[in-house]
């Protein structure tokens, strides 16, 4: 990794020089009182004093609602897959995203490879900046605050100056183009202070080590948290569209006016909707709320610790922010690993 620094009076200069040179530069930008991504048509519209946009940036590389595949109805049947990506950049994405980004892309490249989300994804640049915790930011407990992976640049406010890691090969030719020096010691040495200094903000905490959940969730099937969230939740489905590392989708083929010819789109979907677990006799396999719950908890802490060997849970604290009645990740955490220790007492 290469580093180096740049003033920050020059930061939206830098932005400028992303717009003259991408089709589409995408940050966050105010909405009211919350941020949320967008295109950003002016350096500065950009807001990097976040701490959370209300959907992920993820959007941007498995988009809400899609078309992939086009269709002509007999007696000329036709079917032709639809791929659509252009070059973009995302900017002010925090750690948590970044993470999040780097376990879809495990997902999306592994098994049955998603064509729509790779080319996106291969024509993506994404630079990160750091962020500060609120009360619902629980990152400290499920992965490392310091980013080395799954972005092209990473931006660390460090006061007068900006400290810039330059993962990739895209990100050197970004950074070739504005005027930046050499990191010294004492940059590097002032950006680990900060991530320490980080790491005493946090007051949502996991009261065990994440490591220790899958083993911990064993024996646990039946445990009272699942009924108890399971009474509150009013299965709106806000906790996993607003995830970022969730992946799940719907398909369904649209015809036009003429019944002639149609499209296939894929739109999010989500686990904890009343009707995602329907199938086509009419039975639906998770019909209670609180086994929704737990399949929800189970995939980001054991299935994919399992199969991937990953906690796929990013502590961002969008579904606790967005959850009307309060179901948070750490509270379940904190009452698995307390009937383990009681159990084991």
């Amino acid at each position: 990794m290469e580093q180096r620094v740049m003033e920050k009076k020059d930061v939206k200069s830098f932005i400028a020089e992303l717009i003259k040179l991408y089709p589409a530069v995408y940050g966050p930008v105010a909405k009211g009182k919350s941020v949320v991504f967008d295109r950003l048509k002016d350096a500065g519209e950009a807001k990097f004093n976040y701490t959370r946009s209300i959907l992920p940036p993820k959007k941007y590389l498995m988009p809400q609602q899609e078309c992939i595949m086009k269709f002509d109805m007999p007696p000329s049947p036709k079917a032709e897959s639809v791929v659509e990506f252009e070059d973009q950049v995302i900017i002010g994405v925090h750690p948590c995203d970044i993470r999040a980004t780097k376990l879809l892309d495990m997902i999306m490249k592994g098994g049955n490879p998603d064509d729509n989300y790779n080319k996106r994804r291969e024509h993506t640049v994404i630079i990160g900046i750091d962020c500060v915790p609120d009360l619902y930011c629980y990152c400290s407990s499920v992965m490392d605050l310091k980013c080395t992976e799954g972005f092209d640049i990473f931006l660390t406010d460090l006061g007068d100056q900006v400290l810039v890691d330059v993962l990739t090969e895209k990100g050197k030719e970004i950074i070739s183009k504005i005027e930046t020096k050499p990191a010294s010691g004492t940059h590097l040495k002032k950006q680990e202070e900060l991530i320490e200094a980080k790491k005493k903000l946090f007051t949502a905490k996991f009261t065990g080590p994440v490591q220790l959940l899958p083993l911990e969730l064993e024996g646990q099937w039946e445990a009272p948290v699942w009924e108890d969230m399971g009474k509150k939740c009013l299965s709106c489905g806000q906790c996993v569209l607003v995830c970022p590392t969730c992946y799940c989708f719907d398909v369904a083929d649209e015809l036009d006016l003429s019944m002639k010819k149609g499209d296939r789109v894929r739109k999010w979907d989500g686990c904890q909707l009343a009707g995602f677990a329907y199938v086509g006799s009419g039975e639906n396999f998770r019909e209670e709320p609180g086994a929704r719950v737990r399949h929800r908890y189970h995939r980001k802490f054991k299935y994919h610790v399992d199969s991937h060997s990953m906690t796929f849970c990013t502590g961002c604290g969008r579904c606790w922010v967005h959850c009307p009645v309060d179901i948070n990740l750490v509270e379940i955490s904190n009452r698995i690993f307390k009937r383990e220790a009681e159990c084991k007492a």
